[in-house]
């Protein structure tokens, strides 16, 4: 018995040091915690002084996970509930018996879409956090109207003609005090992931009171799987996945992520122009999985892959770095962030431009961080669904 209790401690000890020697070889901490047994967590990016950028560990969460039962197909029938998937991260293997591929079910709407221009209560979908009264305010006094989706901004008219559930609205307030709506356009399905460039509307009021406004279209990176295009498979081993310097890029989930405990699709992306926000938000979990062939019928419908969650769960932050630029008022910028005209005395436009306003107290908001002055701003959340509630959301 003692030689058999000393057999197994050998072995234990030899598992240990095996794990302590992968770890050894990760070069960054993003290849650290791939390096980890069977867990999901989400990554975030912090960049260094130098230019570089390494995903940061203490911000890591742990993901949700699939159950070990066959993919639900859509069906008319209401979803139970309008919570996200929970949470259940495990360092056990993932049984034989994992949800077998999906079906290419049809995901037709159950009720009649509602589609408006603007933020309005769950139906069909859901639009996240509607504008704080400042935001209206602000957007009312200097266009005219509220905020609105796929106006001047819009990447293409398909986000309003079919892709109008993937406007997000998110309060972010900002670390330094600030105050932050981010309106965004994204969603972790065909539609979005094959598209290369989505809107966004970025307002900030600063501490001093100034209200800052940066619109446009942020760039996800080339919409082909990786390593051709910018498209990554999320993996606890190194193997499949981004390098961690890696942007702009979304690190996607198809069937054997969920397989791995791996349930939440991120997206990290540039706004246009030096003068632009740097976005970033995740989606947990994912609504459908990734399928690398899936750009050439990304808007047919019927050939998506539910995983049976809604995407309630997200977390969205921004970044903006005033070394980049020394604009200052009201200036307006083309859609590939080229500045056309600036020093401007209100939000009147040259003819494929777009008003900016970046608030002379802006800068007073940015702090050092990692060696280099910026304003950050992060939040995370679940958004109430509804009985309705379909895909696409």
């Amino acid at each position: 018995m003692k030689t058999l209790i000393a057999y197994i401690s050998v072995i234990l000890l030899l598992a240990s040091f095996s794990l302590y020697a992968n770890r050894a070889q990760a070069t960054t901490t993003s290849d650290l915690l791939l390096a980890l047994p069977r867990t999901c967590y989400e990554a975030v990016w912090v960049e260094e002084p130098d230019g570089s950028n390494h995903i940061e560990a203490g911000d890591l969460r742990p993901c949700p996970q699939p159950t070990p039962t066959p993919v639900p197909t859509w069906t008319p029938s209401p979803v139970p509930t309008a919570t996200p998937v929970p949470p259940t991260p495990t360092d056990t293997p993932v049984p034989p018996t994992a949800p077998p591929p999906p079906t290419s079910t049809p995901v037709p709407p159950t009720v009649p879409p509602v589609v408006a221009d603007s933020w309005h209560a769950p139906t069909t979908h859901e639009h996240g956090d509607a504008p704080q009264q400042w935001v209206t305010d602000f957007s009312q006094s200097t266009f005219g109207h509220g905020v609105v989706y796929g106006g001047d901004e819009r990447s293409s008219d398909a986000e309003n003609t079919m892709k109008h559930e993937a406007f997000k609205g998110f309060i972010i307030p900002s670390a330094a005090g600030g105050q932050g709506y981010l309106r965004y356009h994204g969603a972790s399905n065909p539609h979005d992931r094959s598209a290369q460039f989505h809107s966004y509307e970025l307002y900030y009021r600063d501490r001093a009171g100034g209200v800052s406004f940066f619109q446009g279209v942020y760039d996800t990176g080339d919409p082909r799987p990786y390593p051709d295009g910018r498209r990554c498979v999320r993996r606890i081993s190194l193997d499949g996945d981004c390098p961690g310097s890696l942007r702009p890029a979304l690190l996607v989930t198809d069937l054997t992520s969920f397989q791995q405990g791996i349930g939440c699709e991120q997206w990290y992306a540039f706004g246009r122009g030096s003068w632009a926000p740097e976005i970033a938000f995740t989606i947990c979990g994912s609504t459908t999985y990734y399928n690398a062939n899936e750009n050439a019928n990304a808007m047919d419908r019927a050939t998506w892959q539910p995983t049976g969650s809604l995407g309630l769960h997200r977390r969205a932050e921004y970044f903006w770095f005033p070394m980049y630029t020394n604009l200052t008022g009201w200036f307006c910028a083309r859609q590939d962030g080229s500045v056309a005209a600036s020093g401007l005395a209100g939000p009147t436009c040259p003819v494929g431009s777009l008003p900016e306003y970046i608030a002379p107290t802006l800068r007073q908001d940015a702090r050092t961080e990692f060696g280099v002055a910026r304003i950050s701003a992060l939040a995370e959340k679940d958004f109430p669904g509804g009985p309705s509630l379909r895909l696409p959301n």
